[in-house]
């Protein structure tokens, strides 16, 4: 472990954005601009077929993170409740 992180403080190691993987696809979170929104619509229509949008209701089970006695959802359902909060994710070639 004492290795990795002197690695890292010379700028040696390996970082999630230096490694590539043939055929990978790349990732962003969409999140709400404001501290306090409902969802009335998510409007998908420039998205070309290689993106694919991840919402709420594409999470099989429980869209929650329990973390103790604290749970919260992974991506906004309906409202949101704090700006920042996750609401979808795109997954596409570039």
């Amino acid at each position: 472990m004492a290795k990795t992180i002197r690695q890292a403080l010379r700028g040696r190691s390996d970082f999630i954005s230096d490694i590539y993987v043939k055929d990978m696809l790349y990732a962003a979170t969409v999140r709400c601009p404001y501290p306090h929104a409902r969802i009335l619509r998510i409007v998908t229509d420039s998205l070309d077929g290689k993106v694919v949008l991840v919402t709420a209701e594409d999470i099989p089970g429980p869209n929650s993170l329990d973390i103790g006695s604290e749970s919260m959802p992974i991506l906004a359902r309906r409202e949101c409740n704090y700006s920042g909060e996750p609401v979808a994710l795109l997954a596409g070639e570039s």
